[in-house]
């Protein structure tokens, strides 16, 4: 049976989110812009509570759970979306979002990271070029 944390354990743990969202605010200059954002603060849930958000123009393109940091949910093509799913074991529908258009990308499986932050970028460019498309 599984005791609870450890102070060093917890510790660990917000060193590596600190590490990660350090990270993550490393890339935002890379997008031109976004922002990062925590909207759901009132939200009854802590899990929801946590969830970072990476917007262009007030459009979302990215989101990931500041503690867990497992998985990141992207916006994708449809049809690219079909693909990656039949090729990645570590990509799935996009959890609580219109599983037609969003994706997850676990961190844990056999998704490489260089496809990672190209289908981060094409997130962003889907929505940023929608933003422009509505301008």
């Amino acid at each position: 049976m599984k005791g609870p944390a450890s102070r060093t354990q917890t510790d660990k743990r917000f060193q590596s989110y600190r590490n990660e969202h350090r990270r993550i605010q490393d890339i935002l200059p890379l997008f031109p812009g976004a922002c990062d954002k925590m909207p759901f603060d009132k939200a009854a849930s802590e899990y929801d509570r946590e969830l970072l958000v990476f917007c262009v123009r007030d459009k979302w393109f990215c989101f990931v759970h500041i503690r867990e940091f497992d998985f990141c949910c992207l916006k994708c093509d449809p049809d690219e979306a079909i693909d990656l799913r039949d090729r990645y074991e570590g990509i799935e529908p996009g959890y609580h979002m219109n599983k037609r258009h969003w994706i997850n990308v676990r961190f844990d499986r056999d998704v490489p990271d260089s496809e990672i932050r190209r289908l981060v970028r094409r997130s962003y460019e889907l929505v940023a070029g929608r933003s422009d498309r509505k301008r």
